[in-house]
Protein backbone atom coordinates (compact mmCIF):
# COMPACT_ATOMS: atom_id res chain seq x y z
CA UNK A 1 0.00 0.00 0.00
CA UNK A 2 1.48 3.59 -1.51
CA UNK A 3 2.32 6.04 1.09
CA UNK A 4 0.55 9.86 1.56
CA UNK A 5 2.72 12.42 -0.13
CA UNK A 6 3.75 15.88 1.22
CA UNK A 7 2.20 18.63 -0.41
CA UNK A 8 3.48 21.22 2.09
CA UNK A 9 6.40 22.78 -0.56
CA UNK A 10 3.46 22.77 -2.90
CA UNK A 11 1.26 24.67 -1.36
CA UNK A 12 3.95 27.55 -0.15
CA UNK A 13 4.65 27.88 -4.11
CA UNK A 14 1.09 28.08 -4.59
CA UNK A 15 0.55 30.48 -2.51
CA UNK A 16 3.53 33.11 -2.87
CA UNK A 17 2.04 33.31 -6.64
CA UNK A 18 -0.75 33.96 -4.97
CA UNK A 19 0.31 36.85 -3.30
CA UNK A 20 2.57 38.32 -6.47
CA UNK A 21 -1.21 38.31 -8.47
CA UNK A 22 -2.75 39.99 -5.62
CA UNK A 23 -0.25 42.62 -5.28
CA UNK A 24 -0.08 43.54 -8.97
CA UNK A 25 -3.29 43.73 -9.18
CA UNK A 26 -3.36 46.29 -5.79
CA UNK A 27 -0.57 48.57 -7.04
CA UNK A 28 -1.16 50.13 -10.20
CA UNK A 29 1.60 50.75 -12.69
CA UNK A 30 3.52 53.94 -12.85
CA UNK A 31 3.42 56.35 -15.95
CA UNK A 32 7.04 57.22 -16.71
CA UNK A 33 7.95 60.76 -16.14
CA UNK A 34 7.49 63.54 -19.06
CA UNK A 35 10.68 65.26 -18.69
CA UNK A 36 12.80 62.26 -18.07
CA UNK A 37 15.33 62.46 -20.67
CA UNK A 38 16.00 65.87 -19.86
CA UNK A 39 16.93 64.99 -16.37
CA UNK A 40 18.95 62.40 -17.77
CA UNK A 41 20.91 64.76 -20.02
CA UNK A 42 21.33 67.55 -16.98
CA UNK A 43 22.93 64.56 -14.83
CA UNK A 44 25.34 63.98 -17.92
CA UNK A 45 26.20 67.40 -18.20
CA UNK A 46 26.94 68.20 -14.37
CA UNK A 47 29.13 65.28 -14.39
CA UNK A 48 30.87 66.59 -17.28
CA UNK A 49 31.89 69.81 -15.33
CA UNK A 50 32.45 68.31 -12.63
CA UNK A 51 35.33 66.21 -14.46
CA UNK A 52 36.85 69.55 -16.35
CA UNK A 53 36.62 71.66 -13.57
CA UNK A 54 38.78 68.86 -11.78
CA UNK A 55 41.47 68.40 -14.82
CA UNK A 56 41.60 72.24 -15.45
CA UNK A 57 42.46 72.51 -12.10
CA UNK A 58 45.33 69.85 -11.84
CA UNK A 59 46.52 71.70 -15.22
CA UNK A 60 46.54 74.76 -13.48
CA UNK A 61 49.04 73.82 -10.51
CA UNK A 62 50.72 72.07 -12.68
CA UNK A 63 51.24 74.96 -15.04
CA UNK A 64 51.98 77.38 -12.13
CA UNK A 65 54.68 74.95 -10.14
CA UNK A 66 56.57 75.06 -13.42
CA UNK A 67 56.60 78.75 -13.41
CA UNK A 68 58.19 78.76 -9.91
CA UNK A 69 60.66 76.29 -11.04
CA UNK A 70 62.40 78.62 -13.42
CA UNK A 71 61.95 81.39 -11.54
CA UNK A 72 62.48 84.81 -13.26
CA UNK A 73 63.83 83.24 -16.93
CA UNK A 74 60.24 84.21 -18.91
CA UNK A 75 60.72 87.48 -17.87
CA UNK A 76 61.38 89.89 -21.07
CA UNK A 77 64.82 91.12 -20.21
CA UNK A 78 66.51 93.88 -21.69
CA UNK A 79 68.59 93.53 -24.50
CA UNK A 80 66.83 89.84 -25.55
CA UNK A 81 63.67 90.74 -27.69
CA UNK A 82 62.23 94.14 -26.02
CA UNK A 83 64.19 96.81 -24.94
CA UNK A 84 64.19 97.62 -21.29
CA UNK A 85 61.54 99.85 -20.82
CA UNK A 86 59.35 97.70 -22.43
CA UNK A 87 60.20 95.18 -19.68
CA UNK A 88 59.26 96.87 -16.85
CA UNK A 89 55.78 97.26 -15.71
CA UNK A 90 54.45 100.95 -16.21
CA UNK A 91 53.63 100.88 -12.33
CA UNK A 92 57.34 100.54 -11.64
CA UNK A 93 58.57 103.80 -13.45
CA UNK A 94 59.81 106.46 -10.92
CA UNK A 95 57.40 109.28 -12.11
CA UNK A 96 59.93 111.92 -10.60
CA UNK A 97 62.79 110.84 -13.11
CA UNK A 98 63.73 113.35 -15.64
CA UNK A 99 62.85 112.81 -19.23
CA UNK A 100 65.28 111.34 -22.20
CA UNK A 101 66.89 114.82 -24.00
CA UNK A 102 67.01 114.30 -27.31
CA UNK A 103 70.61 114.19 -28.99
CA UNK A 104 71.78 116.95 -31.57
CA UNK A 105 69.95 116.37 -35.43
CA UNK A 106 71.02 117.49 -38.58
CA UNK A 107 69.81 121.27 -39.81
CA UNK A 108 69.65 122.79 -42.88
CA UNK A 109 71.18 126.59 -42.74
CA UNK A 110 69.67 128.99 -45.63
CA UNK A 111 71.67 131.82 -47.06
CA UNK A 112 69.82 134.07 -49.00
CA UNK A 113 72.74 135.95 -50.24
CA UNK A 114 74.43 133.02 -51.35
CA UNK A 115 71.59 132.69 -54.60
CA UNK A 116 69.22 131.06 -51.86
CA UNK A 117 71.87 128.68 -51.12
CA UNK A 118 70.37 125.58 -48.21
CA UNK A 119 72.98 123.21 -46.93
CA UNK A 120 72.30 120.31 -44.57
CA UNK A 121 74.81 120.05 -41.81
CA UNK A 122 75.33 116.82 -40.03
CA UNK A 123 74.44 116.97 -35.88
CA UNK A 124 77.26 118.52 -33.65
CA UNK A 125 77.85 121.34 -36.46
CA UNK A 126 77.96 124.80 -35.78
CA UNK A 127 77.18 127.35 -38.39
CA UNK A 128 76.94 131.20 -39.31
CA UNK A 129 76.13 133.31 -42.07
CA UNK A 130 78.37 136.54 -42.65
CA UNK A 131 76.19 139.04 -45.27
CA UNK A 132 76.81 140.62 -48.42
CA UNK A 133 78.56 143.97 -47.87
CA UNK A 134 78.99 145.60 -51.95
CA UNK A 135 79.95 148.86 -49.88
CA UNK A 136 82.56 147.08 -48.33
CA UNK A 137 83.26 144.93 -51.14
CA UNK A 138 83.09 142.09 -49.87
CA UNK A 139 80.87 139.12 -50.53
CA UNK A 140 78.32 136.57 -48.47
CA UNK A 141 79.86 133.34 -46.93
CA UNK A 142 78.44 130.64 -44.96
CA UNK A 143 80.57 129.44 -42.22
CA UNK A 144 80.65 125.69 -40.60
CA UNK A 145 82.84 124.24 -38.12
CA UNK A 146 83.00 120.73 -35.95
CA UNK A 147 83.88 123.28 -32.82
CA UNK A 148 81.43 126.16 -31.75
CA UNK A 149 82.15 129.33 -33.50
CA UNK A 150 83.38 132.97 -32.10
CA UNK A 151 82.11 136.41 -32.87
CA UNK A 152 84.14 138.15 -35.33
CA UNK A 153 84.08 141.32 -37.42
CA UNK A 154 82.58 141.79 -40.52
CA UNK A 155 84.19 143.11 -42.77
CA UNK A 156 87.35 141.83 -40.56
CA UNK A 157 89.76 144.20 -39.83
CA UNK A 158 92.30 141.89 -38.72
CA UNK A 159 93.60 138.04 -39.33
CA UNK A 160 92.61 135.31 -38.87
CA UNK A 161 89.41 136.62 -40.80
CA UNK A 162 87.05 133.62 -39.47
CA UNK A 163 85.28 133.10 -36.68
CA UNK A 164 87.33 130.76 -35.00
CA UNK A 165 89.95 131.40 -32.58
CA UNK A 166 91.68 127.48 -32.54
CA UNK A 167 90.42 124.45 -34.70
CA UNK A 168 90.95 121.40 -32.60
CA UNK A 169 93.35 118.87 -34.00
CA UNK A 170 90.61 116.32 -35.27
CA UNK A 171 88.46 119.85 -36.61
CA UNK A 172 87.32 121.09 -39.92
CA UNK A 173 86.57 124.72 -40.90
CA UNK A 174 84.22 125.14 -43.58
CA UNK A 175 84.20 128.61 -46.02
CA UNK A 176 81.18 128.51 -48.52
CA UNK A 177 81.23 131.40 -50.87
CA UNK A 178 80.24 132.46 -54.54
CA UNK A 179 82.74 133.02 -56.92
CA UNK A 180 81.90 135.12 -60.11
CA UNK A 181 84.01 135.26 -62.87
CA UNK A 182 83.98 135.04 -66.76
CA UNK A 183 86.78 133.09 -66.34
CA UNK A 184 85.48 129.46 -65.33
CA UNK A 185 85.48 126.88 -67.24
CA UNK A 186 82.02 125.64 -68.82
CA UNK A 187 82.84 122.29 -67.26
CA UNK A 188 83.08 123.55 -63.83
CA UNK A 189 80.05 125.82 -63.71
CA UNK A 190 78.13 122.78 -64.65
CA UNK A 191 79.51 120.05 -62.92
CA UNK A 192 80.92 121.65 -60.50
CA UNK A 193 84.35 119.47 -58.55
CA UNK A 194 84.08 117.41 -55.69
CA UNK A 195 85.87 117.47 -52.93
CA UNK A 196 90.33 116.97 -52.83
CA UNK A 197 93.26 118.47 -51.73
CA UNK A 198 94.37 121.62 -51.94
CA UNK A 199 97.97 123.10 -52.90
CA UNK A 200 97.43 126.11 -50.42
CA UNK A 201 97.18 126.59 -46.98
CA UNK A 202 95.86 130.02 -46.15
CA UNK A 203 97.55 132.13 -43.57
CA UNK A 204 94.36 132.12 -41.52
CA UNK A 205 94.17 128.59 -41.57
CA UNK A 206 97.33 128.25 -40.33
CA UNK A 207 96.95 130.72 -37.47
CA UNK A 208 93.85 128.52 -36.22
CA UNK A 209 95.84 125.53 -36.16
CA UNK A 210 94.87 124.16 -39.03
CA UNK A 211 98.26 122.07 -41.44
CA UNK A 212 95.76 120.39 -43.82
CA UNK A 213 93.74 122.38 -46.82
CA UNK A 214 90.82 120.73 -49.16
CA UNK A 215 88.66 122.14 -51.72
CA UNK A 216 85.34 121.74 -54.21
CA UNK A 217 83.01 123.32 -56.10
CA UNK A 218 79.54 122.87 -56.27
CA UNK A 219 78.11 123.63 -60.11
CA UNK A 220 74.76 124.17 -61.38
CA UNK A 221 74.23 127.71 -59.77
CA UNK A 222 71.13 129.63 -61.33
CA UNK A 223 73.61 132.59 -61.38
CA UNK A 224 75.44 133.87 -64.61
CA UNK A 225 78.98 132.26 -64.26
CA UNK A 226 78.96 131.57 -60.74
CA UNK A 227 80.07 128.87 -58.88
CA UNK A 228 80.31 128.08 -54.92
CA UNK A 229 83.42 127.51 -53.71
CA UNK A 230 84.02 125.50 -50.52
CA UNK A 231 87.07 125.69 -48.94
CA UNK A 232 88.29 123.34 -46.06
CA UNK A 233 90.80 123.91 -43.05
CA UNK A 234 91.60 120.86 -41.19
CA UNK A 235 93.66 119.74 -38.16
CA UNK A 236 96.46 117.33 -38.14
CA UNK A 237 94.41 114.88 -36.52
CA UNK A 238 91.59 114.67 -39.31
CA UNK A 239 89.36 111.74 -40.02
CA UNK A 240 88.12 110.43 -43.23
CA UNK A 241 84.53 110.40 -42.05
CA UNK A 242 84.84 113.88 -40.78
CA UNK A 243 85.76 114.97 -44.92
CA UNK A 244 82.78 112.85 -46.19
CA UNK A 245 80.64 114.65 -44.19
CA UNK A 246 81.84 117.82 -45.84
CA UNK A 247 81.07 115.88 -49.16
CA UNK A 248 77.61 114.57 -48.13
CA UNK A 249 77.03 118.81 -47.33
CA UNK A 250 78.08 119.76 -51.05
CA UNK A 251 76.05 116.86 -52.37
CA UNK A 252 72.71 118.28 -50.36
CA UNK A 253 73.05 121.96 -51.45
CA UNK A 254 70.16 123.57 -53.18
CA UNK A 255 69.61 127.37 -54.87
CA UNK A 256 66.63 129.19 -54.89
CA UNK A 257 65.35 130.11 -58.41
CA UNK A 258 64.86 133.52 -59.47
CA UNK A 259 61.65 134.98 -59.00
CA UNK A 260 60.38 132.51 -56.25
CA UNK A 261 59.99 129.64 -58.86
CA UNK A 262 61.26 127.04 -56.85
CA UNK A 263 64.83 125.23 -56.49
CA UNK A 264 67.64 123.93 -58.58
CA UNK A 265 69.75 121.16 -57.08
CA UNK A 266 73.47 121.86 -57.18
CA UNK A 267 75.94 119.31 -59.25
CA UNK A 268 78.77 118.09 -57.60
CA UNK A 269 80.36 115.64 -60.46
CA UNK A 270 83.22 116.62 -62.07
CA UNK A 271 86.92 115.36 -60.60
CA UNK A 272 88.52 116.60 -58.09
CA UNK A 273 91.61 119.18 -58.27
CA UNK A 274 94.61 117.14 -59.14
CA UNK A 275 97.63 117.88 -56.51
CA UNK A 276 101.03 118.88 -57.77
CA UNK A 277 103.73 115.95 -56.99
CA UNK A 278 106.03 118.22 -56.80
CA UNK A 279 105.47 119.77 -53.77
CA UNK A 280 106.21 118.50 -50.38
CA UNK A 281 103.10 118.63 -48.35
CA UNK A 282 102.75 116.98 -44.92
CA UNK A 283 99.61 115.08 -43.74
CA UNK A 284 97.73 113.36 -40.99
CA UNK A 285 95.86 111.07 -42.66
CA UNK A 286 97.37 107.61 -42.71
CA UNK A 287 98.59 106.29 -45.96
CA UNK A 288 96.02 104.49 -47.55
CA UNK A 289 93.42 106.35 -46.52
CA UNK A 290 90.54 107.75 -48.61
CA UNK A 291 88.82 111.18 -48.75
CA UNK A 292 85.73 112.29 -50.51
CA UNK A 293 87.27 112.45 -54.21
CA UNK A 294 88.38 108.88 -54.50
CA UNK A 295 92.20 110.02 -53.70
CA UNK A 296 94.52 107.89 -51.68
CA UNK A 297 96.89 109.25 -49.18
CA UNK A 298 100.33 107.38 -49.30
CA UNK A 299 104.12 108.41 -49.13
CA UNK A 300 104.61 111.14 -51.19
CA UNK A 301 100.57 112.12 -52.07
CA UNK A 302 98.55 113.26 -48.71
CA UNK A 303 95.53 115.35 -47.71
CA UNK A 304 97.68 118.50 -46.83
CA UNK A 305 99.02 121.31 -48.25
CA UNK A 306 102.07 123.10 -48.85
CA UNK A 307 101.94 126.16 -46.46
CA UNK A 308 102.43 129.74 -48.25
CA UNK A 309 105.47 131.19 -46.88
Amino acid sequence: MAEPRDHSGDDDAAAEHELRVLLERTVPDLPTPLNRMRQVRDRVRRRRRRRRAVVGAAATAALTAAVLAVGGSLLPRAGGGGTADEAAPEATRDPAAAPERPGPRAKKVTNPDLAGLVVAFPAGWHTVNAPDRPDKGVSSRTYAATTPLTSFDWPCRKSPCMPLRELPADGLFVDFTLERSYQHPAALLREGRRLGPEEILEPDCRTVGGTQAFSGVVGGVPEARAILSVLVCAGPAVTGARLTQVAGMMDSATFALPGGGGTKKGVVTGAPAKADPREKRESAIAPGAQWPGGATAGPGKSAGSREVP
